[in-house]
């Protein structure tokens, strides 16, 4: 559960579905195949002061900050009701110009839309890749490292994030753009719970 007192800027929010939410069950179901059912659908980096920055199918008009205002990139307050929703996830204590820079790098974004291309990708992934054994279909890298289409999904652009401003792979054996939420919590993440 988050709890502001012990979450810090740049930790990695990881949310679970919530009872009535289909899209975040599907996303949860495939993203989480074959693993521990750990139900996560969507992740974000605390910014602070109740607020989260993330790439969205929408925007909450009731919580947006700055940033995209149909879908994709932007800043949120965190609905209170959502805190029993977040587990909070910590790469490592980072230093206050790491913090700067990854929040940096994310409002850099903030003009990207959001990649709704990646859904089949993470299905085939997902479901073949992990049918077959073939988990670490991930790897594979697009022809150019760079954001093809200029749009993140949520788990594209934290990771994206701190790959481009800290130099750190949070699931190694993965490439950004090939994320699903549930990879932050999965094998070979390198994060660690802290609420």
């Amino acid at each position: 559960m988050l709890k502001p007192q012990t979450a810090i800027v740049g930790d990695i929010l990881c949310y679970r579905a919530k009872r009535d939410d289909l899209i975040g069950g599907l996303i949860g179901f495939f993203s989480d195949l074959g693993r521990k059912q750990s139900n996560i659908v969507h992740v974000g980096v605390y910014a602070g002061f109740g607020r989260v920055i993330q790439s969205h199918l929408t925007v909450d008009k009731k919580t947006y900050l700055e940033g995209q205002t149909r879908s994709g990139c932007h800043m949120a307050t965190i609905p209170e009701s959502d805190y029993k929703l977040i587990d909070v996830y910590r790469v490592r204590m980072l230093e206050p110009q790491e913090r700067r820079s990854l929040i940096d790098w994310m409002k850099s974004e903030y003009t990207s839309g959001y990649d709704i291309e990646s859904f089949s990708e993470s299905f085939y992934r997902s479901v073949l890749g992990r049918i077959f054994g073939w988990e670490d279909l991930g790897k594979r890298k697009p022809d150019d490292n760079s954001n093809p289409y200029n749009r993140y999904n949520c788990a594209e652009y934290v990771a994206s994030a701190y790959k481009e401003s800290l130099g750190i792979d949070i699931v190694p054996r993965l490439h950004p753009y090939n994320y699903t939420p549930a990879d932050y919590v999965g094998r070979g993440s390198i994060l660690k719970r802290v609420s």
